[in-house]
């Protein structure tokens, strides 16, 4: 299982292969005692993993009508970002996610594989966001090539957000890489805070911002 040398020790591919496993076999146990536990239980226990952006704004009231609805259950809830969440589906730690964005084809088999089944619940539409100030007061729309020459702050790798839009310039036949990005933020309410204290534009979900254009 292990290699050992002058240099310290490294697992071989197979010794790789049996710490995959015990993984898989540590969350099925833990499982396991988790589902004896709930049938013990009067309450049901769900733990879901969502993406930040609907883990912030759509969740909180989501979740308190369903506790109102069913008041023996407790819900518990991990924030992630999208890559994250799918990593928490496949091994086991969660009972399922709630993601945005797009889904890699091989995350989609990989999912298949474990018996996973992927269903599209909601549309939220991504809005460029800007500071109300007397540069952006009277615009009402950009080019592609400005979109490509200004400032952005935006999420960090793995983010559905992120992932949609560079999606969405690679089928506009644009280099992601080439987006002037002056700022990554892992949670979308500071990307907000940051754009209305001028420090760059953003695309973000119309949900995150839905208070402020109120």
């Amino acid at each position: 299982l292990l290699e050992r040398s002058n240099k310290g020790v490294t697992p071989t591919e197979i010794g790789n292969l049996v710490f995959e496993y015990g993984l898989k076999m540590v969350t099925l146990a833990e499982n396991l005692r988790k589902d004896v536990a709930q049938r013990n239980s009067v309450q049901t226990e769900l733990t879901v993993a969502a993406s930040s952006t609907i883990g912030q704004f759509a969740l909180p009231c989501t979740l308190y009508i369903f506790h109102e609805r069913y008041p023996d259950s407790k819900i518990i809830t991990k924030s992630s970002n999208t890559r994250e969440a799918i990593e928490l589906t496949l091994n086991g730690s969660v009972d399922f996610s709630i993601l945005e964005g797009p889904i890699n084809d091989d995350d989609k088999q990989k999912l298949k594989e474990e018996g996973i089944a992927l269903q599209r619940i909601a549309r939220d539409d991504l809005i460029i966001i800007a500071p109300c100030n007397d540069t952006w007061a009277e615009i009402e729309e950009i080019s592609i090539q400005e979109f490509m020459n200004l400032q952005w702050i935006f999420r960090e790798k793995g983010s559905g957000v992120r992932s949609t839009i560079e999606s969405k310039l690679v089928q506009e036949g644009l280099d992601p890489s080439k987006l002037k990005i002056s700022m990554e933020l892992d949670q979308t309410s500071s990307i907000v805070s940051s754009v209305a204290s001028e420090r760059g534009l953003s695309m973000v979900p119309r949900l995150a911002v839905k208070k402020e254009l109120h």
